[in-house]
C-alpha cells in the first residue's frame, strides 16, 4: 500500500506542486488583496487602497454639483497655460517654495551700447556669371545627405557669384568697443558671429524698369540653406529660438561655409568656377597658356625637324621643355615670372612638394609654371581656412554668395551686404541682426536664352512654315530643322540629334561619349497660328518696299507673336536682338567638343583649400 501511494506521487509530482502553488497564490490573493488588512484614513473613513479612488471621486462629483469645486482649483487640461510649466515645472508643489522667474529688463545704465555696424561699408563689389554643365543633386540636400555624396547629374545651369570686400579689422574692433569694455566687458560677447549674407537681386522687366529689390536664397546644394536664411524678426528664428541659433551658428565651419560657400562641382571640360575677379584672370589665363602651348608645339616641331636634317641646335641659353599637360588643365607651362599677382606663387608650389620641370644651362635657371596655376594660388591665399582668427585679421576679407535660380533671357544686378549676431538680443524689440551697409550695385548680367527658334521658308498656299531649333544641350549647342510646321502645331519636340564628335581620347576621369543617337527635346512651347505677308519700307539711301512673311505665333493662346520669315538672315527686316540671338547661336553650333570631367575631378576644390591639403593640379591635368 505504501508502495503504490509512493508510486502515485512520484508519477504526479510536478502536479500536485502546481496545485498547491496556485493554492498558496489564492490565498494571498484573498487575505492581501480583496480582504487586505492596509487600510488608510480618509475623511474619518477607513478603505482599502481598491476603495479609496473610488471614494475620492465620488466626493468630487458631489461636491461639483455644489458649486464648490473652486475649493479643489480644478482646471480643464485645455484651459492649463502649459507654457508657464516650462518655465517652472515645480511652481504648483508643496513641499518647496519656488518663485516664479523673471525675464531680466534692459537697464538703460548697465546694457550694452549697440555698435555701429551699418557704417561699415561692402567694397569692391563684383560679378560673375557663368554658364556651364554642372552636376546638379537629384534629390534635397540635407547635412545627412551633403552634395559631397555626388547623388547628381549633369545639366546646364547659369550661375552668378557676386563677391565683396568687408572690413573685418573694424567689425572687430566695434564689438571690442561695447562689449569688452569697462565693468561689464565679456569677450565671449565680443566675439563677431556672422549671421547672414544677404544677396540681393532686382530683373530688368519689360517696360526697361527695373523690379523691386528681393532677396536671393541660398543654393541647393547648400545644406545650410535654412539657417542661413535672412532673419528680420523673431518669428524668422528656427526652431529652438534665439539660444539655439547662436549655437547653431557659433562654430568655425558654419562660418565659413556661410562666407564662402562652395560652388557647384563643374563637368564642362575647360570651366572652373573662382571669385569673380579671379574667373577673369583665369579665361585670360587660359588663353595666354593656349598661345604659349602652341608655341612651345611650334618650336618643339622646328627643333625636330632639324635634328632629323643632322643639323644640331645650340641656342647658348635655356634649352627647350617638354610639357604632359592636358586639355583640361588650361593648356601649357610657361618659362620666366609674367604674372601679374605678387604673391610668390613660384616657391608656394614648390614648398607643397610638387613636381615642376626646370634646366639649367650656363648657370641660368627658368622655372616652368602655368598661368592658370598662378591664379589658383591667389585662390587659395584668399580661402578662410580652419584656423582663421577674424581678431587677427587686419585686411578686409573676401567673401561671396551664389544665386542659382537666374532664369534664361532674362537681365539681372545685385547688391550684398553682411548681417552679424546681436549677442545681447533677448526678446522681440531687441535687433537680431546688425547689418553692414549695402554694396554698390553690380553690372549687369544678361542671361541669354537656352533655346531659339527662327522662321525660314514659307510655303503660302499650304500655310506652313520652316522652323529652325537651336537647343543647348549639357554645354553645346544642337540645331533640328521642322520644315512643315502647320497652323496649330508645336514648334519643336523631341528629336534624334547625332552627338558631337570629339577628337580627344577619352581619360579615365572623363565621361565617356555617346554611343548611339543623342535624343534631345526641341520644344519650344510655341504654337505657330498663322503667316501673313507684309511689305516693308528698307534702304539706306532711297526707301523701297521688301515683301516677307511673318509667322504668328503664341505661347499662352492670348498673346500674338510675330517674327520674319526668310530663308537666311535678313538685317533690314529682322529685329536687332533677333539678329544677335541667330548670331549667338551659330557661332558656338561648332563649338569643339570635349568630354565631360567626372564628379570630384575639379581643380578648384572649396573643402580641400579650406582644411590645407595639398591639391597636385599637375598629376591631375
Amino acid at each position: 500500500m505504501i508502495k503504490k501511494i509512493g508510486g502515485f506521487l512520484e508519477e504526479h509530482v510536478e502536479k500536485i506542486i502546481l496545485i498547491i502553488v496556485g493554492l498558496l497564490c489564492s490565498w494571498l490573493l484573498i487575505t492581501r488583496v480583496l480582504l487586505t488588512p492596509n487600510v488608510v484614513e480618509y475623511d474619518g473613513k477607513n478603505f482599502s487602497p481598491g476603495y479609496l479612488d473610488v471614494q475620492i471621486l465620488e466626493d468630487v462629483k458631489e461636491k461639483i454639483k455644489k458649486n464648490e469645486s473652486e475649493l479643489f482649483d480644478i482646471i480643464p487640461p485645455d484651459k492649463r497655460n502649459y507654457s508657464l510649466l516650462f518655465e517652472n515645472p515645480l511652481e504648483d508643489t508643496d513641499f518647496i517654495a519656488l518663485s516664479k522667474p523673471v525675464k531680466p529688463k534692459k537697464d538703460p545704465n548697465t546694457s550694452y551700447p549697440e555698435p555701429d555696424i551699418n557704417k561699415i561699408k561692402v567694397t569692391n563689389a563684383a560679378v560673375e556669371y557663368i554658364r556651364s554643365v554642372v552636376y546638379e543633386p537629384i534629390e534635397e540636400i540635407t547635412k545627412s545627405k551633403p552634395y559631397q555624396n555626388g547623388n547628381s547629374e549633369p545639366n546646364d545651369l547659369d550661375f552668378i557669384t557676386v563677391s565683396g570686400n568687408i572690413d573685418i579689422k573694424s567689425i572687430v574692433d566695434e564689438f571690442n568697443k561695447c562689449y569688452n569694455n569697462g565693468e561689464m566687458a565679456d569677450p565671449c560677447k565680443a566675439k563677431p558671429i556672422f549671421a547672414q549674407v544677404n544677396l540681393q537681386r532686382q530683373r530688368l522687366i519689360s517696360d526697361g524698369q527695373w523690379s523691386d529689390w528681393e532677396n536671393v536664397p541660398r543654393t541647393q546644394i547648400d545644406y545650410n540653406r535654412k539657417l542661413f536664411k535672412v532673419v528680420e524678426n523673431f518669428s524668422d528664428l528656427p526652431l529652438g529660438g534665439l539660444e539655439v541659433y547662436k549655437f547653431q551658428l557659433n562654430h568655425t565651419i558654419t562660418q565659413l561655409e556661410l562666407l564662402q560657400p562652395e560652388p557647384y562641382q563643374i563637368a564642362s571640360a575647360n570651366e572652373e568656377w573662382l571669385p569673380p575677379e579671379l574667373h577673369k584672370d583665369f579665361v585670360e589665363a587660359l588663353k595666354k597658356d593656349s598661345k604659349k602651348e602652341e608655341a612651345t608645339n611650334s618650336t618643339t616641331s622646328s627643333d625636330t625637324r632639324r635634328k632629323r636634317g643632322g643639323n644640331t641646335l645650340n641656342t647658348g641659353g635655356v634649352g627647350s621643355t617638354s610639357t604632359n599637360s592636358g586639355s583640361r588643365g588650361g593648356g601649357s607651362r610657361r618659362s620666366g615670372n609674367s604674372a601679374n599677382y605678387n604673391t610668390n606663387a613660384n616657391t608656394t608650389r614648390r614648398n607643397r612638394g610638387s613636381t615642376t620641370n626646370e634646366t639649367t644651362t650656363n648657370n641660368t635657371t627658368t622655372q616652368d609654371e602655368l598661368y592658370v596655376d598662378q591664379v589658383y594660388d591667389v585662390y587659395e591665399s584668399i580661402i578662410l581656412t580652419n584656423t582663421t582668427d577674424f581678431k587677427k585679421i587686419s585686411e578686409p576679407i573676401l567673401f561671396w554668395a551664389h544665386d542659382d535660380t537666374a532664369q534664361p533671357d532674362n537681365t539681372y544686378r545685385y547688391r550684398v551686404r553682411v548681417g552679424l549676431l546681436n549677442p545681447t538680443a533677448q526678446n522681440e524689440n531687441d535687433e537680431i541682426i546688425f547689418w553692414s551697409s549695402f554694396s554698390d550695385v553690380t553690372d549687369e548680367v544678361d542671361i541669354p536664352g537656352k533655346i531659339y527658334f527662327f522662321a525660314g521658308e514659307v510655303q503660302e498656299a499650304a500655310k506652313t512654315v520652316s522652323v529652325s531649333v537651336y537647343k543647348l544641350h549639357l554645354g553645346y549647342w544642337y540645331k533640328k530643322v521642322y520644315d512643315r510646321v502647320a497652323q496649330g502645331e508645336m514648334i519643336g519636340g523631341l528629336a534624334e540629334v547625332e552627338p558631337k564628335e570629339s577628337d580627344d581620347t577619352l581619360t579615365s576621369d572623363s565621361i565617356s561619349d555617346f554611343d548611339e543617337m543623342e535624343t534631345i527635346d526641341f520644344t519650344t512651347g510655341a504654337v505657330m497660328v498663322d503667316v501673313v505677308r507684309v511689305s516693308e519700307w528698307a534702304g539706306s539711301s532711297s526707301m523701297n518696299p521688301v515683301p516677307y512673311h511673318n509667322m504668328m505665333y503664341t505661347y499662352d493662346g492670348e498673346e500674338i507673336l510675330q517674327m520674319p520669315a526668310t530663308a537666311r538672315p535678313n538685317l533690314q527686316i529682322w529685329p536687332s536682338e533677333l539678329y544677335h540671338a541667330y548670331n549667338f547661336v551659330q557661332s558656338h553650333l561648332n563649338d569643339k567638343y570635349e568630354a565631360l570631367k567626372s564628379w570630384g575631378n575639379s581643380t578648384v576644390d572649396i573643402e580641400q583649400a579650406r582644411s590645407g591639403q595639398q591639391n597636385n593640379r599637375r598629376t591631375r591635368r
